[in-house]
Parts: structure tokens; C-alpha cells; sequence
């Protein structure tokens, strides 16, 4: 069994692989635990990727610990962050509320730049906890100036204080792959708290 872990800058929030012998099918998965509380399964073809490595791909610049995974050879990225708030602030708004925020942070910034078509906001559920997610349909850039067709889809859910924000972003040409292999990462995800 392989085990590391990984504290933020704040010293709160862990991720840590837990398991490496669990079978499924044929090939080996690995079960990660990210802020001591959420686990959730990496699928065949993806392995883990730095923070630093996911903004040199992106424009992506965040506060939040993030977590992130890549299937190289179908450019296909998942990244899961989150942000514990104080106890007014998590009073205040759920996970419906941080959704439409990101979305229309992402909207005003994209529209500026490479535009973008949004979906609805829609209800789902993650290891029983109501979510809310969107997908996006927007035009990127390579480090190299070509210019791609992408999608991204954002799901966001409250756990107590936590608000955990899952985001899938693949080129359009692979969206039926990309979308199967995100729905894959959050359908494995258990919260402790749930249990």
C-alpha cells in the first residue's frame, strides 16, 4: 500500500492517499482522501498532477487546496478544491449560492475573452448531499496560440462548513469520455460525515 501526504499552506487541509490494493475489474484503483473527510476513487488513466502544473496548462489561479488529475492521452483534467468558511458565511449560503458565483465569475471573464455557452444550473446529488452543477461550453488557447473547443462541468456541494467544488475540463471533440470519467471521480466520492 502506497501512502503520502499533502498539507496546505494553512496546515488544514490534507490529502492523502489511502489505498492502492482495491481491484476493480482488472486494473488497480487508487482511493484518495482530501481535507480528512472525503474519499474518492481516481479512475484507469488518470494520475495525480501539481497545482503548479494545472495553472502552467491553464489560467487557473486559486486560493483553495486543490487537488487535481489528468488522463494525458485524452487531455482530460478533474480538479477538486474546497474552502471552509466561517460559521455566518456558511449560514448564509449553500451550495446552490457558490455555484451561481463561480458561474458568473467564469462567465464575466470568459465573455471577455473567448466567450462561452452555459447551461442551466442543476440539482444532483454526491454520496447522498444535495449539489449543483453547470456545464460551459468556451473556446482555449494552448500555450502554443491554437485556439480549442472545450467543456468544462463545475459541481459544487455543502458539507457543514465545506464547501468542495469538482470541475472537469476536457476539449469538446473527447466531452462523452471527459464527462464519463468526471461522473466516474464523483460518484465514488464519501463523504465521513454522510456515514
Amino acid at each position: 500500500m502506497a501512502c503520502y501526504s499533502c498539507v496546505s499552506k494553512n496546515n488544514k487541509a490534507a490529502i492523502r492517499v489511502t489505498e492502492t490494493d482495491r481491484r476493480e475489474g482488472e486494473h488497480m484503483m487508487n482511493t484518495v482522501l482530501l481535507n480528512e473527510e472525503m474519499s474518492l476513487t481516481i479512475p484507469e488513466g488518470f494520475a495525480e498532477i501539481t497545482a503548479a502544473e494545472v495553472q502552467e496548462m491553464t489560467a487557473c489561479k486559486g486560493q483553495a487546496p486543490m487537488w487535481n488529475i489528468m488522463n494525458r492521452d485524452a487531455h482530460i483534467l478533474i480538479s477538486a478544491s474546497w474552502v471552509k468558511t466561517g460559521w455566518i458565511v456558511s449560514h448564509l449560503l449553500n451550495a446552490k449560492d457558490m455555484v451561481k458565483s463561480i458561474r458568473s465569475r467564469y462567465k464575466a471573464k470568459e465573455a471577455s475573452a473567448f466567450g462561452g455557452t452555459y447551461s442551466d444550473i442543476n440539482e444532483t446529488t454526491m454520496d447522498g448531499q444535495k449539489a449543483y452543477s453547470y456545464t460551459c461550453s468556451y473556446r482555449g488557447r494552448t500555450k502554443e496560440g491554437e485556439m480549442l473547443d472545450m467543456i468544462r462541468e463545475t459541481v459544487v456541494v455543502k458539507i457543514g462548513k465545506v464547501f468542495y467544488v469538482f470541475q472537469s475540463v476536457c476539449r469538446d471533440e473527447l466531452k462523452e469520455e471527459g464527462i464519463a470519467s468526471f461522473h466516474e471521480v464523483y460518484d465514488s466520492v464519501q463523504f465521513a460525515a454522510a456515514a
